[in-house]
Order: C-alpha cells, then structure tokens, then sequence
C-alpha cells in the first residue's frame, strides 16, 4: 500500500480516508491519479476496486481500526451498507446505523455474546449446556428463524433461555472505539487526531530514549551484563560459582 500512499503523497496530505493493511479508501478523483501512474489493474502489486469496477462508497463512516460503516453503490445503482466490527459477535447483522452514531458520539455498545471454552491450570473449561430446564421455552424461535431456520442459531439459544441459563451461557460485552484517544493526540484547530511524535508540519519527531534499567547483582551489586549473566539467576557468575564452592566445603 505504500506505492498508492506515495503516489497521492498521502504521507503529508490527509487524502486517506482510512486504511488496513492491503486496503485504502479514497477519493474517486484520486482513484483517477492511480489509474494514470498504472496502480490500478489485475497484475502483480496493482490495486482494484473491490466493491466493483462502477462501484464506490457514497457514505462513510470511520470510527476505529476496523470499525466502519459504508453505504455503497453497485454498478447496478443499488444502495447497500457494508460494516466491519472486530470483536464484536458473529451476528453483526444486529448493528444498526444508530449503533454507530452512538459509538461516533462516545457512547458505549452492548452486546450478549456466547461464551467460549476457556483453557484454565486445571484443564478446559466448557461452558454450561443446559439439558432440561423447565422454565425454558424449547419451542420458542427468533424472528430469523420463523422466516428461514437455520441450524445453532445462537438467537434461538437467547430466546428460548430462561434468565439463570441466559447468564450461564452468555455474557455481555461493552465495546468503544475510545483507542484512538490512546493512540492519537486530541483534535487539532483543522480537526484531525495526529499519531504520537508527529507534529503539524508531519515531520516525524524522535521517540524519547527509553531509560535502559541497569541489571545489579543482588550479592555484590555488580552489574550483571552478558559475559556474568546466568539463566534465571538474579546473581553474578562470581557470586553463583562462590555459592557452589561454599556448599561443597560444607558436604566435605
């Protein structure tokens, strides 16, 4: 992707909507510039457009790493939303456009998912399956399903769960997309949310030098570097090789 970036010199010119690591969504006028410097095609490290050759998106919304809402438009003039949500549960098709408002403004979304075998010290630990439970309704169905059944739908599960198996079965995760606060300066006079150590001018400034912790013996308080260093020991060689030759002289 660094051969697109470059030729739309999107290093220093905010023309990249959002990217991830074999995609970027742009402009259709800066598509036009690939197409002109031979970026665009089916050969080898040249790019196309995956929603179709007469395709794009007229609506986007970029939240987070992948965690996006798009309306696009097919080659056959037909509107339909495309939306990526890492993390979230297998039914993203219970998201709504309101979903990712909320998220836009700061807010929290919940969300019920399955709970998954855990690997613990004493071995795996599986979920619990309820057998028989008399206040669970078996025969209950999702809205889905009554129209088209499919086989394990984990609505179904929620349905027809009382609340004691509900909370057995499932449980409820909170999603943000607060980490761009974590990963980029707040917004700017222009409104853009720079990366750390990247000032308005994008020149990349240095990272500070990381303090390098200095390992010392905890007998002589030498330092500990790696000629002296022993695997798992928090003492010098010397120090080691001293302690051995005092336990054999007690033995003898």
């Amino acid at each position: 992707m660094n051969d697109v970036i470059l030729a739309l010199d999107g290093f220093k010119n905010n023309k990249i909507y959002y990217g991830d690591t074999d995609s970027v969504y742009i402009h259709k006028n800066d598509c036009n510039v690939l197409i002109e410097k031979v970026l665009v095609g089916k050969d080898l490290f040249q790019s196309k457009n995956d929603y179709g050759e007469n395709a794009g998106i007229v609506y986007g919304l970029f939240l987070a790493p992948k965690v996006k809402y798009c309306i696009v438009i097919g080659e056959d003039g037909v509107l339909s939303q495309r939306t990526t949500f890492k993390g979230f549960n297998q039914n993203i098709k219970n998201i709504t456009f309101k979903d990712f408002l909320d998220l836009e403004q700061g807010k929290t979304l919940k969300n019920r998912s399955k709970l998954k075998w855990k690997r613990e010290l004493a071995g795996i630990k599986i979920p619990h399956r309820k057998v028989s439970c008399e206040n669970c309704n078996e025969k209950k169905k999702c809205d889905d399903c009554l129209i088209r059944p499919e086989i394990n739908c984990f609505n179904c599960e929620i349905s027809k769960s009382c609340q004691d198996c509900l909370s057995k079965i499932t449980r409820i995760s909170e999603y943000s997309v607060e980490i761009n606060k974590l990963k980029r300066q707040p917004e700017n006079e222009y409104g853009h949310m720079l990366p750390y150590y990247q000032i308005e001018n994008n020149f990349v400034e240095e990272k500070p030098d990381r303090i390098k912790q200095i390992k010392k013996c905890s007998k002589c308080e030498i330092e500990i570097n790696p000629n002296n260093y022993i695997k798992n020991k928090t003492i010098c060689r010397n120090c080691h090789n001293q302690n051995m030759r005092n336990r054999r002289n007690k033995s003898s």
